[in-house]
């Protein structure tokens, strides 16, 4: 029975968490949706009417609701407002919003077209709305660009210091790492020189014998 018990009591918790995180998913996923605003009004022709101005209620994270018009619209049927609510309204959610095309109406402030209604449970405020922006301001507004990752700075490795090979001069298996100090050369008599000195000096001796005699 104990088992039993535990069982539905943790069954219980599973579900009582998986309902309570789908709530939250649901609420950011509320907030974070674009939102395409179409023309609501078909002429006796058949064609859709161009929109002439649009309101939004955008509830801000204390609850309150304001009142935001975007007026002069003109040339389009459809309107995508993601773009202008991430730029100024990133923590707001839309609630409701009303659209003028043609003579359609709406007792929610001064020419004010069909209400659309988003969240049910709110409270929509009537009367002017609480800030204007005109078309040809907010429709060339661009999506929001995330700034690139910096480029990662690669530290290059320090030159390799070059080492001069020394010399290797023909002939020789050493290596020349100075100069070597100039060589005196002895200049040794040639044979024929050697022996005319022999000759003058034997000449020498005779003569040197025949003065003492």
């Amino acid at each position: 029975m104990i088992n039993n018990l535990l069982q539905k009591v943790l069954v219980s918790t599973a579900v009582g968490t998986v309902i309570g995180f789908s709530a939250i998913i649901g609420t950011v996923n509320s907030a974070m949706a674009a939102l395409t605003i179409n023309s609501p009004s078909v002429n006796n022709k058949g064609q859709t009417q161009d929109i002439s101005n649009i309101v939004l209620y955008l509830q801000d994270n204390s609850g309150t609701i304001s009142k935001v018009k975007i007026d002069s619209v003109s040339g389009t049927k459809s309107y995508d407002a993601t773009n202008f609510l991430n730029k100024y309204y990133p923590d707001s959610q839309v609630v409701a919003y009303t659209v003028k095309a043609g003579n359609n109406k709406s007792d929610m402030g001064p020419g004010e077209g069909d209400l659309f209604v988003l969240n049910q449970q709110s409270t929509l405020p009537k009367g002017a709305a609480n800030t204007t922006y005109q078309y040809s301001q907010v429709s060339q507004i661009q999506p929001s660009a995330q700034a690139p990752a910096p480029t990662p700075v690669v530290q290059e490795p320090a030159p390799t210091p070059v080492v001069e090979e020394p010399d290797i001069q023909p002939g020789r298996n050493t290596y020349a790492l100075a100069e070597e100090p100039p060589t005196e050369k002895v200049k040794v008599p040639e044979p024929g020189s050697i022996v005319a000195i022999a000759i003058f000096g034997i000449g020498g001796l005779v003569a040197k014998k025949k003065v003492s005699s």
